[in-house]
């Protein structure tokens, strides 16, 4: 199993690391704090060891529920991705968006591929244009998607630049886009007006004088929106986590955020039928 190897491996590390920080903290209390993360990290990992050992590696429930996600290299929050739970808030947003009928999702910083071969699950009529401009992580989603049957669906890309990335619309657009702050460059109207046409789930990353309020502005005319309400996380537990204790759950389902990144989902007003390029 690929993802169980490099768990393995870093089980491996972060005890290492452990041996060291803890020899530290004994003439430095400041340690002590570095020291509990790393146990908690520790834990976590040895969580999912235990409880995946003889389990296949499909998500465990959730809107992406069967989805083989074994990735060859992973970025993060791999655990609560098995389980389902990972950005539990989104997942009824995207649910509300099933009966639009999109033929295509443009899914822009695909990374190694759990969204790209789970939108391309829930939406079976759609063709997903996946980017991502990190090689490693593009041949992941690749292997993504071959393991779950979607080869010939998911199409992928390195960097999606409006005027040369040309995109054939079946019908209707969703675009899925989280690329790191990119999106207040990228998702402009002005260099970018095919916009006005496509639905979007963005996850939004202020900063500065980039505020999620003058992200949504831009929008105002051409979509309806609605931010993602991350103050309260409600998450069910999957069954291969019930019964092992509230902590151990609780831990099970971090996704070890240091800051919570809104979500943003923007519905066209004009949003129709019939064919039109992205280009």
């Amino acid at each position: 199993m690929r993802a169980k190897s490099q768990v393995t491996a870093l089980l491996g590390k972060i005890y290492n690391r452990v041996l060291v920080v803890r020899k530290e903290s004994e003439t430095d209390p400041k340690k002590i704090s570095e020291l509990l993360d790393l146990l908690v990290q520790y834990k976590h990992f040895a969580l999912f060891a235990q409880l995946f050992d003889n389990s296949p590696m499909t998500v465990k429930s959730g809107i992406f529920e069967g989805l083989l996600y074994d990735p060859p290299i992973f970025e993060g929050s791999l655990f609560p991705r098995l389980l389902g739970t990972y950005e539990a808030n989104l997942q009824p947003h995207i649910v509300g968006l099933g009966d639009r009928g999109y033929g295509v999702v443009l899914n822009i910083g695909c990374a190694e591929g759990y969204y790209a071969a789970g939108l391309g699950r829930m939406f079976p009529d759609a063709v997903v244009h996946a980017y991502e401009i990190q090689a490693h992580l593009r041949e992941a989603c690749a292997v993504i998607a071959a393991d779950n049957g979607l080869a010939s669906r998911i199409r992928l890309g390195a960097e999606f630049v409006p005027g040369q990335s040309e995109v054939p619309v079946e019908k209707k657009v969703l675009l899925f886009c989280d690329i790191e702050g990119g999106e207040f460059t990228l998702l402009n109207l002005d260099s970018f007006p095919q916009l006005a046409d496509l639905d979007m789930v963005v996850e939004v990353h202020p900063s500065g004088d980039r505020s999620l309020d003058g992200f949504m502005s831009r929008f105002h005319a051409t979509h309806d929106i609605e931010i993602v309400d991350l103050s309260r996380r409600v998450v069910a537990a999957p069954p291969i986590i019930r019964g092992i204790g509230d902590f151990n759950q609780l831990l099970s389902i971090c996704e070890f955020r240091g800051s919570e990144t809104p979500w943003v989902i923007l519905r066209s007003k004009t949003l129709g039928g019939g064919q039109r390029t992205i280009s």
